[in-house]
Order: C-alpha cells, then sequence, then structure tokens
C-alpha cells in the first residue's frame, strides 16, 4: 500500500489542476456549462496553497527558542559556574 503524503501528492494536484483549468477553458470557448469543475479548480488551489505552506523542517523558532531557554541555558550557566568555582579555588 502506497502512503501518499502532503509533498508526495503536490505533482498530482498541479496535473488535476492543469487538466481542470484545460477543461474548463474548453468549455467555456465552446459556451458550454462548467459545472462544478470551477470549485473543484477553487478547492485544489487552495489545496496545492496548503502543500506549499508546508515546512520542509520539522522545527520552528519558537520551538528552537523554548529548546534554547528550558535546556541549553541551564547547561552553559552549570558550565560557566563550574568554571568559576574552579578558578576560585
Amino acid at each position: 500500500m502506497t502512503t501518499i503524503t502532503a509533498w508526495s501528492s503536490k505533482p498530482l494536484v498541479r496535473q488535476d489542476i492543469r487538466l481542470i483549468y484545460r477543461t474548463v477553458r474548453q468549455r467555456m470557448a465552446e459556451h458550454e456549462n462548467t459545472g462544478t469543475l470551477t470549485a473543484e479548480l477553487g478547492t485544489l488551489t487552495a489545496y496545492e496553497a496548503r502543500v506549499q505552506a508546508v515546512s520542509t523542517w520539522p522545527y520552528n523558532t519558537s520551538m528552537l527558542r523554548t529548546l534554547l531557554v528550558t535546556v541549553l541555558t541551564p547547561l552553559l550557566v552549570r558550565a560557566i559556574s563550574g568554571i568559576l568555582l574552579a578558578a576560585s579555588v
């Protein structure tokens, strides 16, 4: 079974958008009813925008800031205090 992720579906969505867009243009040129194709086109375009907005890196600045404050800062303070205590002895 193949798992479709946001990134693997990106080319498929683009392909569907192109197909629907061509069909809508063709029907409009022939003065035919486009039916629900324009709504589908809008939905796929919005979905594509959401897929493109997905971050490729799993970390964001808020998470990194939290990591720095809660983990790295206490370790740094401990290391500096150990160095200062060793120097004063």
